[in-house]
């Protein structure tokens, strides 16, 4: 599928999830059961493919906890640093494993792919149907990105320990006291790192946990991405319909001519256009609430996650031998550009609030009548209220929020890093 598109892919289309992108969307979220059925018109019960990917999750959450208390007093800040990281992963895909059971999931991607999907709003005018046009580009380029960086980072994270292992000889039949490297590590009633069977035991099974968490990882981001976008192009449409408010036309009626004020069937067009544009910044705000309140707390853990996760694999990257660079050295490229990508994501929508504002006062309020006046400030109040995605409901999201994260991780990695050398 080519990674660029024109907007002739759209011909034909009738709804918004048979549109490319959202069917490359719908098969990885199909994988873990996270697409609604009612979007479709299926009627198969994907409870149990839920539970089983939450208990598989939970389980090798639980396993690797395990695995580092048995060892914390065994191996070294480095040699655990690997482990720390997968287990803060893995705290991060249960979350998300759960997400999906719960209501609001279900009704908020409902409510996107139905209402907020600019394709659902292309024929109200000529500029929607431009913006659907330039989001369609974006979200097709977006998805088949996240695709790559889902299945490079996979890759990568399973052939590193694989390669590391065959370059130190286990698969030498001479060779005695072998470890094998895995990707993960568990706590098992059974020795992998030493008995070559298990270990292709739990290779094979790392692959499938590894696909699973990377889906969760890649795929959840996306489709937070994907509905950012659309809300942004939303708050492009709203600010150009107020910057482009037709002004009272010309009048040959010499009261009219003298005052500037819109005639009695102007004013019935402009009280139709305002309540327009309150209806959609109602739509507007409403829907990035319910987004704030159904990945809020997922948000959060994430933004913990890459808080921890900055500073151990800085502090892995740190100790510069080839080993250390090429098994850590992608992975926290990954996992920054990750970071970074969905902040500045996030602060789309908070880079046109302002905007937004200084659109209403531009209004031509002072040719309207009393009652489209009162509509105006009702607007103007309206707009006053920050827009933007808030972890816990609290916190807004957005490239502060990201400036924080790597200015604190380099703090507490100069700190972990002198804790790790005196070991």
């Amino acid at each position: 599928m080519a990674v660029f598109t024109e907007s002739g892919d759209l011909l034909g289309i009738q709804r918004a999830q048979n549109i490319k992108y959202m069917r490359v969307l719908r098969w990885a979220l199909r994988c873990i059961a996270a697409w609604p059925n009612q979007l479709t018109g299926h009627t198969n019960d994907t409870r149990f493919t839920k539970c089983f990917l939450s208990f598989t999750v939970l389980v090798t959450l639980v396993s690797g906890i395990l695995f580092i208390k048995n060892n914390l007093d065994k191996l070294t800040f480095f040699e655990m640093g690997h482990n720390y990281i997968t287990v803060f992963m893995n705290v991060v895909t249960v979350n998300r494993g759960f997400i999906i059971f719960s209501k609001n999931y279900t009704e908020t991607f409902t409510q996107f792919v139905n209402e907020i999907h600019l394709f659902n709003h292309r024929n109200k005018s000529p500029f929607f149907m431009k913006m659907h046009q330039q989001i369609h580009k974006l979200c097709h380029f977006f998805t088949m990105y996240m695709m790559a960086v889902m299945l490079w980072g996979l890759i990568l994270f399973n052939l590193v320990p694989l390669y590391n292992t065959i370059a130190n000889g286990a698969f030498i039949p001479s060779q005695e006291n072998v470890t094998y490297e895995t990707s993960v590590n568990y706590a098992v009633p059974f020795d992998y790192q030493h008995n070559l069977l298990w270990f292709i035991v739990i290779n094979i099974f790392n692959w499938y946990i590894s696909y699973v968490a990377s889906t969760y990882f890649c795929v959840f981001d996306l489709l937070l991405a994907l509905m950012m976008f659309h809300l942004w192009g939303h708050l492009k449409i709203l600010i150009y319909n107020l910057e482009n408010f037709p002004r009272p036309a010309p009048s040959c009626d010499p009261i009219y001519s003298q005052y500037k004020h819109y005639t009695f069937e102007e004013l019935k067009h402009v009280r139709q256009q305002l309540k327009d544009i309150v209806v959609h910044h109602n739509l507007i705000l409403k829907y990035t609430d319910d987004v704030s309140n159904s990945f809020g707390y997922s948000i959060a853990l994430s933004y913990a996650f890459h808080q921890v996760s900055c500073c151990v694999l800085l502090v892995e990257c740190s100790q510069l031998d080839s080993k250390a660079l090429i098994r850590y050295g992608p992975l926290t490229l990954i996992l920054l550009q990750l970071l970074i990508q969905m902040s500045v994501i996030f602060e789309l929508i908070n880079s046109l609030n302002q905007r937004l504002i200084n659109a209403v006062y531009y209004l031509p309020w002072e040719y309207m009548d009393t009652s489209n006046r009162k509509s105006v400030i009702v607007i103007l109040r309206q707009v006053q209220i920050p827009m933007g995605l808030k972890a816990l409901g609290m916190v807004e999201v957005g490239c502060r929020t990201m400036v924080t994260i790597l200015k604190t991780s380099i703090s507490y990695f100069i700190m972990l890093r002198t804790m790790a050398l005196k070991e």
